[in-house]
């Protein structure tokens, strides 16, 4: 997992020419023309899922943890939390793998990471990081936030 200022977006570029594409167009993102939509930037292979919600509590949070693609995201406005653990530490998959959600769940335990992810951030989660963004912080925000999905057998 990178956890970082998008001004240190430069650092991350050796991590794979899709990553290195996904941060790119966040530096140059303007949160002004937000929309919801999905813009993809190099077919299935790099695409950009922008999203517009508020924060508040969830009930039930779980891990998520894709195999096919990395998600590389930035908070242009607002502020979230978002748990992380190592996926071989996950001690309760409620979901294996399934391919048709891309994704194997598995339940939020008291040792797991949380993090603040405030506007101005990027994360980037690989495979076999265990992840739940989208999460209330201390009280809700109203977020403008990025997520690109780096296919992993292209990002080299």
């Amino acid at each position: 997992m990178v956890f970082d200022s998008l001004k240190n977006a430069e650092s991350y570029y050796g991590l794979g020419k899709g990553i290195e594409k996904a941060l790119k167009y966040f530096e140059c993102y303007d949160s002004s023309q937000h929309e919801n939509s999905v813009v993809e930037l190099d077919g299935k292979n790099v695409y950009v899922v922008r999203n517009t919600y508020t924060t508040a509590p969830s009930e039930n949070p779980l891990f998520e943890a894709h195999r096919e693609y990395i998600d590389v995201m930035y908070v242009a406005e607002g502020e979230e939390a978002f748990y992380y653990k190592p996926l071989e530490e996950v001690i309760n998959i409620t979901r294996e793998y399934d391919s048709s959600i891309e994704a194997c769940l598995g339940k939020i335990d008291e040792d797991a990471c949380v993090v603040r992810f405030p506007a101005g951030f990027i994360a980037i989660f690989m495979p076999q990081d265990a992840h739940c963004a989208g999460q209330l912080w201390n009280e809700s925000s109203n977020v403008k936030k990025l997520i690109a999905k780096v296919r992993v057998e292209t990002n080299k």
